[in-house]
């Protein structure tokens, strides 16, 4: 399948073999709550912990290095989003990425599907339901 080529061309194929897993929303605050942005460490036990791109990388099996980030323009932007955004929302929802990647074998899926990736499995906010059936965090 396409699709499967575009994610490891990202370098996100570790995310092809994540099982599904609960992450707990309060002890997502408190590994938050305990950063020092002063020492640039999480504090566990009264110690400061780092963590290296490379402990992430490790963890996540997601790339460290690469390309240098450039922003995109503002306009590109918002027509990005005109094209995820729930049609019935102002939000971009799983439901609507999910629905945008079925069926698309070309580069177009790639988007959507980082947006996911990142919502999903990096920084989830909220819980979230779809037709009554928990579909997880967001």
């Amino acid at each position: 399948m396409q699709q499967r080529m575009y994610i490891q061309l990202l370098g996100l194929g570790g995310h092809l073999k994540t099982p599904s897993i609960k992450i707990r929303r309060v002890l997502c605050m408190a590994i938050a709550n305990s950063y020092d942005a002063e020492q640039d460490a999480f504090i566990i036990n009264g110690r400061p912990c780092r963590i290296t791109l490379e402990d992430v990388a490790h963890i996540t099996g997601m790339p460290c290095h690469g390309k240098k980030h450039v922003p995109s323009n503002l306009d590109d932007n918002m027509e990005l989003w005109k094209k995820l955004k729930d049609r019935n929302d102002t939000k971009i929802t799983f439901k609507r990425l999910l629905a945008k990647m079925k069926g698309d074998n070309t580069p177009n899926f790639v988007r959507p599907f980082v947006l996911y990736t990142i919502g999903k499995y990096v920084c989830r906010t909220k819980e979230e339901y779809v037709d009554n059936k928990y579909i997880g965090i967001v």
